[in-house]
């Protein structure tokens, strides 16, 4: 009886499949990002204590400085900006104090500490932005602006709050907060505006290139969130008039006296000179970057 051989399977074929690229990991959110932040900031905090402790007792600009320490008080008895006195800024600078001396007193102190806490807003949101590339660089550039700040003493004016919540608008803008994030940073904007309200031509051009390429719901999240943060303008203005408010918000500082604010550029000391020239060579040298980057991505 001849045996059955027995014959192998036939080889089955393997697929090749081509190997799965890995998922590139997500950006870590906001709040996540910012964790990190709070051992520098406090480092950063007491780094700008130490070198502001001569700056408390140091006397700053007469005009500038008696405008945050008369116009607040003048609030608190019952007085309207822009009816019955004059500013050529925005009102969020003086509620804010009026809010401090409110609680702690008028002083001179609280209204330098008011200023402290703007110019550590400030350093955090440099940190924050210069830090995604290394925590020594961020470090790094915080110091060199706090540097920059620090000749500027600590008067509580009204571009440091504007800058303060116009950077922070930024980083909430380019943070990972889905959708909600567009509201916030709107938010932030119409805050940054109701300290100085000239700041809304650079909010325009960074915000708009930020939410240029976003759906239109993000524009209207971030459009609705400025217009919530200038309601208290809004507020005031009903009270005091649209007449007044414009005359000195805009028709006076920029039609009447603008020319008389200006100072040569030239006339300046040669190191504040070099300073302007470094800042333009800074921003010129940060857009170059950004179109080099602009073009790798796509090539």
């Amino acid at each position: 009886m001849m045996e059955a051989t027995q014959q192998s399977p036939p080889p089955r074929l393997i697929k090749k499949t081509q190997p799965v690229p890995p998922t590139p990991a997500e950006p870590p959110d906001f709040v996540a990002r910012s964790c990190w932040i709070l051992p520098a900031l406090v480092f950063l905090a007491a780094a700008i204590n130490v070198f502001a402790i001569a700056a408390y007792k140091k006397s700053g600009a007469f005009q500038d400085e008696g405008i945050v320490l008369v116009y607040p008080e003048l609030i608190l008895k019952g007085a309207l900006p822009y009816r019955d006195f004059e500013t050529f800024y925005g009102p969020g600078n003086l509620y804010v104090l009026a809010a401090a001396y409110r609680l702690f007193g008028v002083s001179i102190l609280v209204e330098r500490m008011v200023g402290l806490s703007y110019y550590v807003a400030i350093l955090a949101a440099v940190f924050h932005f210069a830090g995604r590339w290394g925590m020594i660089l961020g470090i790094g550039t915080s110091v060199m602006v706090g540097y920059l700040l620090l000749p500027l003493e600590l008067g509580a004016l009204a571009w440091q709050g504007a800058v303060a919540f116009g950077l922070w608008s930024l980083i909430v803008a380019t943070s990972g907060l889905e959708p909600k994030r567009h509201f916030l940073a709107g938010l932030l904007a119409g805050l940054a505006l109701l300290y100085r309200p000239d700041i809304g031509p650079a909010m325009i051009v960074s915000a708009g290139l930020l939410l240029f390429f976003r759906p239109a719901k993000s524009v209207g999240l971030f459009a609705a969130g400025a217009a919530v943060g200038l309601i208290p303008l809004f507020v005031i203005t009903s009270m005091a008039g649209l007449t007044n408010v414009l005359n000195n918000l805009f028709i006076y500082p920029v039609l009447h006296v603008n020319q008389g604010r200006k100072l040569p550029l030239f006339g300046a000391s040669p190191d504040l000179v070099a300073l302007f020239f470094l800042h333009l060579g800074a921003a010129l040298l940060a857009v170059a970057a950004a179109l080099f980057m602009t073009r790798k991505k796509k090539a």
